[in-house]
């Protein structure tokens, strides 16, 4: 996706768009990252956050950022479990769960969003490999946050001596409980003919729920980046066009 959004205050947001056709929001997710365990032994270590975790001798007693290796036939799976199990006991300060799968262990971090991808993840001993140098794939809130508002309109807006002109601002609404866009096309803005901006009659929030995101969609940009912005208020002060979400 070529959009890039931020985030204005805690009531509106923007999205620049370098085509005239956008693809829809990422789902927010939080980033996670792999521990592989093969035969570890004694000395090895993980380290999380800055956080390092320490492999002992199978059957010593570990103590905090310490776990014991395991041995025989399921040795790799159980030293996967102990991993696990240290790192879940500091929690609080490595900022990430994790869970053991066979000789696997996921760690995944507490938050939604892009910051997790800068926890760093890394090891010491041949036996353990570790996905990469931080954890990845966390994908913040995008759009309109609607709990904050009563209303909002929305503008889309070409660089200076261009226009826009055409298509639909294609409306999205994030379900806060699955965690997925959803097409909403009663609440679709159509751009008339070339002009550099257009702003929307206003829309009233009346279910203060999930988040709302414009994108393009066969919108005609004559040059440059378009600019979609969704501008809140704590009220809905805006003329209503007769859509609700």
């Amino acid at each position: 996706m070529s959009t890039t959004w931020t985030q204005i205050g805690t009531r509106s947001a923007k999205a620049v768009c370098t085509t005239g056709s956008e693809s829809a929001p990422s789902a927010p997710a939080s980033a996670s990252g792999t521990i592989t365990i093969a035969t570890a032994v004694a000395g090895n270590t993980v380290t999380i956050a800055g956080k390092t975790f320490t492999a002992l001798a199978n059957g010593s007693t570990a103590a905090a950022y310490q776990w014991a290796v395991g041995t025989g036939g399921t040795a790799d799976a159980d030293s996967a479990t102990a991993l696990a199990n240290a790192i879940n006991l500091q929690a609080l300060e490595v900022h990430v769960t994790a869970t053991a799968a066979s000789n696997v262990v996921t760690i995944t971090c507490d938050l939604v969003g892009a910051a997790g991808n800068a926890i760093t993840l890394t090891k010491v001993g041949t036996p353990i490999t570790v996905s990469g140098a931080t954890l990845s794939g966390g994908v913040g809130y995008v759009g309109l946050n609607l709990r904050d508002v009563g209303g909002y309109i929305v503008t889309v807006e070409a660089v200076s001596g261009q226009t826009v002109a055409g298509g639909i601002l294609a409306a999205y609404v994030l379900n806060e409980f699955s965690g997925l866009w959803c097409r909403a096309p009663d609440l679709d803005l159509t751009p008339g003919a070339a002009l550099r901006a257009y702003a929307f009659a206003g829309s009233e929030v009346v279910c203060g729920r999930g988040w709302v995101a414009y994108v393009p969609s066969g919108v005609t940009v004559s040059s440059g980046n378009a600019t979609v912005y969704i501008i809140g208020a704590m009220t809905n002060c805006y003329p209503a066009q007769g859509r609700a979400v």
